[in-house]
């Protein structure tokens, strides 16, 4: 909400004393994640503030830091079974790394963020969950679908003959 952010005090400016003044800020949210964020302090300009860019985790453009990337990743490891074997020089959210899959082991090289966001962890588990998708018959799907109630009630499905041209992406490197 609008009260998530109060501004506490101020420190210095941009451009070596020269620029906009530094305010600093308290997240409500981030103050609770003690681990991420510290006590949730993060400075800001006055501009930025007017234009309700928040300068915290919960901004949809966050900016991480090495020490804050690597307890995210090792929180989704710990989730997820999988373990960072090693990563290259800090690039931020395009680090490199090589993790393991606690089904097939090593996997290929993917970036921080694709393996935070969820995508591209193991290709194995990929093929393995795609396989068995394939074999369930399409029946048991519409079904397991119409079970969700992700849609608005009334809505009318129907086999469709487009088709959609997609050039297949590379996986990792």
């Amino acid at each position: 909400g609008d009260d998530q952010l109060q501004v506490v005090g101020w420190s210095g400016q941009t451009n070596g004393g020269k620029g906009n003044k530094l305010y600093i800020t308290k997240c409500s949210v981030c103050e609770q994640d003690h681990g991420l964020f510290g006590q949730g302090y993060f400075k800001s300009t006055k501009g930025h503030l007017e234009a309700k860019k928040l300068p915290c985790g919960c901004s949809a453009a966050a900016k991480f830091n090495r020490e804050q990337w690597l307890i995210r990743i090792e929180r989704v490891c710990s989730e997820s079974g999988f373990t960072l074997v090693s990563h290259e020089d800090f690039k931020g959210g395009s680090t490199r790394a090589v993790f393991s899959c606690p089904t097939h082991g090593e996997t290929g090289s993917k970036t921080f963020r694709d393996f935070f966001n969820g995508g591209r962890r193991c290709i194995e588990c990929r093929r393995d969950n795609t396989t068995k998708a394939l074999r369930i018959p399409d029946e048991q799907h519409i079904t397991e679908f119409n079970l969700t109630g992700s849609y608005p009630e009334g809505s009318k499905f129907e086999w469709s003959d487009r088709v959609v041209d997609r050039p297949r992406y590379r996986e990792g490197i």
